[in-house]
């Protein structure tokens, strides 16, 4: 497992983001904190940007070893993109949309990109059935381009109070399970888990090997450490069901940024480190 850190190219609205860049010399002095830090990746928020730019972060990124563990556009939420449209042709648009983000994933080499917020809430007079049908059709459009590009994409059980779709971690799996989503994983939150699921490690456990990212702000949104969450029971669990891959923080950091770095890479590292 390795430590990765949220870092953005804008500044959204909002999001748990932990390093935000108001430009591009922001962006390079964010990487090169995040990297003498100790962390290994990052979650990469980006929005519209022209040829230039991309090729500007992709160049930035390289030179601070930073690999892209996940690609987020959550700006196409919030422009309100939204993947379960009961209008059918809307949502091959929101899907349409959504896979051209996929090709710039594949240019800076992302992993996976998230079904976060972008899926949508449930419509007036809406069923469970009918919003879940809609949705699986667009992340069966949505895991063809994905496979093409060389990323998973991951359902993020979101808790309650953000959206009132797949909150918990056993809900997104039997969803997955129900509909035959053979290409969609999991990317579980443990500040949403802290609030929806029963038990933390009980939850990863039954996800099992669709847990594809990992999300690691403590229970109070702050750095790893800070809050009440036992990590090293919960990333001993990740160790027993075979994850090895980021671990990446989205904190909130209460003008706090360059402690909430530090503490996150030192206490990720100290339990990784004791695991091995």
């Amino acid at each position: 497992m390795k430590p990765s850190v949220s870092i953005s190219t804008y500044v959204p609205k909002f999001a748990p983001i932990t390093l935000q860049s108001s430009s591009i010399t922001a962006f390079e002095e964010n990487c090169a904190k995040a990297r003498e830090a100790g962390y290994k990746g990052v979650d990469l928020f980006i929005n519209e940007k022209t040829e230039e730019e991309i090729e500007q972060i992709g160049t930035i990124l390289e030179r601070y070893e930073l690999k892209v563990a996940m690609l987020i556009c959550i700006y196409l939420a919030e422009r309100g993109v939204n993947l379960t449209y009961p209008d059918e042709q809307k949502r091959i648009d929101a899907c349409r949309i959504y896979t051209r983000e996929m090709s710039l994933a594949h240019r800076l080499h992302a992993a996976t990109m998230p079904i976060g917020l972008i899926r949508g809430k449930y419509m007036q007079d809406d069923t469970p059935e009918a919003y879940e049908i809609r949705l699986a059709d667009s992340c069966r459009r949505l895991a063809e381009g994905a496979e093409w590009n060389g990323i998973k994409l991951c359902i993020e059980p979101i808790n309650r109070y953000e959206i009132d779709t797949l909150n918990r971690v056993d809900q997104t799996l039997e969803f997955i399970q129900r509909y035959s989503l053979d290409n969609i994983y999991i990317v579980p939150d443990l500040f949403h888990m802290n609030i929806e699921d029963r038990d933390i490690c009980q939850a990863l456990e039954l996800a099992g090997d669709r847990v594809a990212h990992m999300h690691v702000s403590d229970s109070n949104r702050r750095a790893p450490g800070m809050g009440h969450l036992n990590y090293e029971e919960i990333l001993s669990t990740l160790k027993k069901i075979g994850y090895q891959g980021y671990l990446t923080l989205e904190t909130l950091n209460f003008g706090e940024t360059e402690r909430t770095l530090v503490q996150g890479a030192q206490h990720l590292n100290r339990v990784i480190n004791s695991l091995e």
